[in-house]
């Protein structure tokens, strides 16, 4: 989170449109503290505020 946030704690966005090959990881932004803000047309909008810390999920790693 450090490389999008930067020195600045700010609210990061995230958004994710539903499509049949994504279906495995559609909760992917929930299950990392993200919070649903908006849906619209198949696309959802999610926030992480300020204070929270990105949780990668068990099911999910992140490569260097």
């Amino acid at each position: 989170m450090s490389v999008i946030r930067g020195n600045a704690a700010s609210i990061v966005t995230a958004s994710l449109k539903y499509m049949p090959d994504n279906t495995p990881c559609r909760d992917a932004y929930s299950k990392s503290g993200f919070t649903l803000s908006e849906e619209l047309d198949g696309k959802r909008l999610y926030l992480l505020a300020a204070e929270e810390i990105c949780e990668a999920p068990a099911d999910i790693s992140i490569g260097a």
